[in-house]
């Protein structure tokens, strides 16, 4: 396996658990969770510079906050977080005044999360409509029009659980990316099929991520080997060798920095990795 380019953590955290990346000013932080109650991190990896922030307690009724699925956005200038997991719900927070918001969340009964991580569901667009792609709660998986309350596409359950869910651009269209145990599967969003399954050894598939470099989509998954592939979606490959952890891979994301393709990592009681992205 390859060396990361740079390895970080925040002063006495043993992890990053699940993250995500914005862009502020022009500069792509890293915003995560080391899983510490009401503890939340930034981190610039162009200056190996990290920030924390406290956040309020979500309710009176549960006095801690569990953050092992996170997702970050960039609102009026302002940094967003939500996430959740376990044993506390779903919850907002703006990190520059810490308090919770809920006044956005919406509840979707017939999706349901098969693992832990954010990419246990995805949104995008899909023809102009905000989607959520997710397992049914009756089985399958759904892609749900948020704003119709209804599904616009259902796929047939695989013989492997598929557990985590992005959405690329394939060839001009727009493509539900599935993974579940060893394998990464490509979903057609007008005819509700699937694609030819790719499959590695190792361990079961734990997070996903999928962008578009250098004008080809790919999807990076990290694996409870802390395994981390790279998935060419045109080509139905995988490229380059695999990078890794020596643990349960958390979370990955693609990002571009100083005008360069990287990958970015995080897991069990390791460092997060920033990576060369492999040619």
């Amino acid at each position: 396996m390859s060396t990361p380019l740079i390895s970080s953590l925040p002063a006495s955290c043993d992890h990053i658990v699940d993250f995500d990346l914005v862009t502020v000013g022009g500069r792509v932080l890293l915003v995560g969770s080391p899983d510490r109650d009401r503890l939340v991190c930034t981190w610039d990896p162009a200056s190996d510079r990290w920030t924390r922030y406290e956040l309020d307690v979500p309710a009176e009724e549960f006095p801690h906050t569990e953050l092992t699925s996170l997702g970050a956005a960039v609102v009026d200038g302002r940094i967003v977080i939500g996430g959740g997991g376990d044993h506390q719900g779903f919850v907002l927070w703006d990190p520059s005044d810490a308090g919770p918001e809920d006044d956005s969340v919406v509840d979707i009964e017939e999706l349901e999360c098969r693992s832990g991580t954010s990419s246990a569901a995805a949104a995008g667009l899909w023809t102009g409509r905000p989607v959520v792609v997710a397992g049914g709660s009756d089985g399958g998986v759904l892609v749900w029009d948020i704003e119709e309350e209804r599904p616009l596409a259902e796929f047939d359950d695989l013989d492997e659980e598929l557990t985590e869910f992005a959405l690329a651009s394939v060839d001009g269209r727009t493509r539900v990316v599935a993974a579940g145990e060893n394998s990464v599967v490509l979903g057609d969003l007008e005819s509700s099929e699937w694609g030819e399954r790719m499959t590695v050894p190792g361990g079961e598939i734990s997070c996903l991520t999928a962008a578009t470099v250098h004008g080809r989509p790919f999807a990076v998954t990290g694996a409870s080997d802390g395994t981390i592939r790279v998935w060419d979606l045109a080509g139905c490959r995988l490229l380059g060798q695999p990078q890794g952890h020596n643990s349960e891979v958390f979370g990955v994301r693609i990002a571009d920095l100083d005008s360069r393709p990287v990958l970015i990592s995080s897991a069990h009681r390791d460092p997060v990795h920033l990576w060369e992205f492999p040619s």
